[in-house]
């Protein structure tokens, strides 16, 4: 009977311990929420929100509106109309993905998120799918490669909340 308890002990311990894919999740969220802007911000100034760096820059030959940085800053989000906004993701490693809240106000696809890598190539982005309704941009990072920049533009769109999902 001993031997059968640890027999029985030594399967049970050996079944918690299995590779479970709830377990391999170790990854962490970083969420923006874009609610702390000062109204007094200009093209190119910089703020810090979760030590990430972000500022509204001029939109660029990807955007609807090259070359224009406008923008307003509300309570709990930031219009572009046009610019876009630029967050800083250098120093973080193994992104898996980024989530983008937002409501556009002028054509599918006029608000729209790139993901770039470290030497300036955009590695995947998203579009809006429906104007006038809040709407979820999701941009998986495909090549698992680092990511150094988010960049999010629009004609006229609200910004609302950006996550950012690491492994």
């Amino acid at each position: 009977m001993k031997n059968f308890l640890y027999l029985f002990s030594a399967l049970l311990i050996f079944a918690c311990s299995s590779n479970d894919s709830s377990d391999d999740e170790t990854g962490q969220t970083i969420i923006l929420t874009l609610d702390n802007i000062s109204s007094n911000t200009s093209t190119n100034d910089v703020w810090t929100e979760q030590n990430i760096d972000l500022s509204f820059v001029s939109g660029t030959a990807d955007d609807c509106g090259t070359g224009r940085s406008i923008f307003g800053v509300e309570t709990t989000f930031v219009w572009l109309y046009p610019s876009r906004l630029s967050v800083d993701l250098s120093s973080l490693q193994n992104i898996q993905k980024v989530e983008v809240d937002i409501n556009d106000f002028c054509n599918t696809d006029c608000t729209q998120a790139f993901l770039i890598d470290g030497s300036g190539v955009i590695i995947n982005n998203a579009g809006n799918t429906q104007i006038q309704s809040p709407e979820t941009l999701i941009i998986e990072n495909t090549s698992e490669g680092f990511i150094s920049e988010l960049a999010i533009s629009s004609c006229e769109g609200q910004i609302h909340e950006v996550r950012v999902y690491q492994n």
